[in-house]
């Protein structure tokens, strides 16, 4: 029975292992996939140097407007942003940022990108809290949160039908709040992941 448990267990290890080399191998530069998530010199949440709970808003609006990533942006309490062609290839250019006030301070930042889910989880390891909805389509849309980060981290998964390490390839959208998350009782594992 153990041979049974440690074979199965090394399988599912060199398989998570494999999928996450195959996300790498087509995937963004390691390091601007680091520098995305765990931005160098300034302790999450941060994007931009905006730091949710803690910038008052017209910092952040006067940040946002100088960054040379950031194209039109338009609204006051709910900020949403497009991109000026000089964003690196990490970011998901089709899609708004959206960054949101409350209190005069940055509630959060929402941010889509093109980083693949197994980079993700090769960058942060297992999330300390998973969580998904079903939307009207019959979509899954997770929640991964780190919240030692401040960060969640969302995906959508068009079907269950999805093998792991297609769901690995799955682009992610960031999403730094001020909000305190608690882990979730017991650690999540990759068969959470795997739930539909």
């Amino acid at each position: 029975m153990m041979r049974r448990v440690l074979a199965a267990a090394l399988g599912l290890t060199l398989t998570l292992t494999a999928a996450v080399w195959l996300v790498r191998a087509g995937g963004a530069p390691a390091a601007e996939v680091r520098d995305m998530l765990q931005p160098p010199g300034c302790p999450s949440p941060c994007w931009a140097g905006i730091r949710p709970g803690e910038t008052p808003a017209q910092t952040a609006r006067d940040l946002l407007s100088a960054h040379p990533w950031v194209g039109a942006a338009r609204g006051t309490r709910a900020i949403a942003f497009g991109w000026s062609g000089r964003q690196p290839d990490v970011i998901d250019a089709r899609r708004e940022a959206v960054m949101v006030m409350r209190d005069d301070h940055v509630h959060y930042v929402a941010l889509p990108t093109r980083i693949p889910l197994g980079e993700v989880l090769a960058l942060l390891g297992m999330p300390r809290r998973v969580s998904w909805t079903f939307d009207q389509m019959a979509r899954k849309h997770y929640s991964l949160g780190y919240p030692h980060l401040h960060l969640e981290v969302f995906f959508v998964m068009d079907s269950c039908r999805l093998k792991y390490r297609q769901m690995l390839t799955l682009w992610t959208t960031l999403y730094w709040s001020d909000l305190v998350m608690s882990p979730q009782d017991s650690p999540p594992t990759a068969r959470d992941l795997l739930r539909c």
